[in-house]
């Protein structure tokens, strides 16, 4: 029996939603950034004294160009010369034990090759030549090392290059082995700049540029990167080898590091493709098999007024949903209303 009225109906139609739409279409635009560098020694060595004192000359000045051998600084030579004096005062009485013994061994072996004197005592005068003689062994070694430490008390050039610092100045104690005076070999420097994170990929160029004088630059290559990132900064220092080094690009000197190529492919969207859910950038894209939508995970480059450039997995002719994305969801049916132009 049927009641008036009851009969089965279908199960009604899933709406499908009308949306504006855009095709994607791949992009490039060319790279390019600058970035305040400086030029340092490629090689620089710390100069110090091998003993300790207070520092009582310098002979060059920053900047000063000096040759392999020449006078760099000296310290009070005083106390080393007063140890050189004790040193060979101790060197003269080695010398005269060991003289007296030696004559003291000699005149009693004399005697005993003659039977006078007993074999004990020619042994214990034996033992006492040898101790002095190792005594006066110390005491020369001693002399030689006072000798050297008067030696140290000048500081010379290791090599022909360039004073770039000095880390002491005069009437300052110094201790042994500390850093007094930089050293560099002219011809040998590079640029250094920290640059932000990313901001370097294989296909990029660098040039090196005078801050004094633009038309001055040189091609570069990346040398050596800091293993170390900058917490602060999100920087990482980048040491770039030049082709050839222009006079101007003197240690010290600011230049600019230059850095262009292609970019990688991007894609420009109006602004209102894209949504923010739970902390990611998203964009609808239509399944054209099943008029359906997939969400995309994209990557928001920049935002310039209305438009927007987005980095991620779209493909060239792809369709993206340009209107009221925040509403839709995933597998939800729609149909192609009218294509926007960018």
């Amino acid at each position: 029996m049927t009641l008036p009225g009851c009969r089965d109906k279908p199960l009604r139609e899933a709406v499908e939603r009308p949306v504006l739409f855009t095709e994607i279409a791949d992009q490039r635009s060319a790279s390019y950034a600058r970035f305040a560098g400086v030029i340092q020694p490629q090689y620089e060595v710390a100069l110090g004294f091998r003993v300790a004192g207070r520092l009582a000359t310098r002979h060059a000045e920053v900047g000063d160009r000096v040759r392999k051998g020449d006078l760099l600084a000296t310290l009070e030579p005083g106390d080393q010369q007063h140890r050189l004096r004790a040193r060979q005062a101790e060197l003269g009485r080695a010398r005269s034990a060991w003289q007296q013994a030696r004559d003291e061994q000699t005149r009693y072996q004399q005697l005993y090759e003659r039977g006078i004197g007993s074999r004990a005592r020619l042994d214990q005068l034996n033992s006492e030549v040898r101790t002095q003689d190792a005594l006066r062994s110390q005491a020369s070694i001693a002399l030689q090392q006072a000798t050297d430490h008067v030696s140290y008390t000048r500081l010379s050039a290791e090599f022909d290059g360039l004073i770039t610092e000095w880390q002491a100045e005069v009437g300052q104690v110094i201790a042994t082995g500390q850093a007094v005076v930089s050293l560099t070999r002219p011809e040998s420097r590079e640029a250094v700049v920290d640059l932000p994170l990313g901001a370097l990929d294989d296909n990029q160029r660098i040039r090196v540029i005078s801050q004094l004088d633009e038309q001055v630059s040189v091609a570069a290559k990346v040398r050596q990167l800091a293993p170390q990132i900058n917490a602060e900064t999100r920087t990482q220092r980048v040491r770039l080898a030049m082709q050839h080094m222009p006079d101007s690009f003197r240690p010290g000197s600011t230049v600019t590091v230059e850095i262009s190529g292609d970019a990688p492919p991007f894609h420009e969207l109006p602004g209102s493709a894209v949504v923010e859910r739970d902390g990611l950038s998203q964009v609808w894209v239509i399944d054209p098999s099943t008029s359906t939508l997939v969400a995309r995970t994209v990557q928001v480059l920049t935002r310039t007024g209305s438009k927007v450039r987005i980095s991620g997995e779209l493909h060239e002719g792809e369709k993206v949903v340009t209107a009221g994305v925040n509403g839709m969801q995933s597998g939800q049916k729609i149909r192609m209303q009218r294509e926007v132009s960018l």
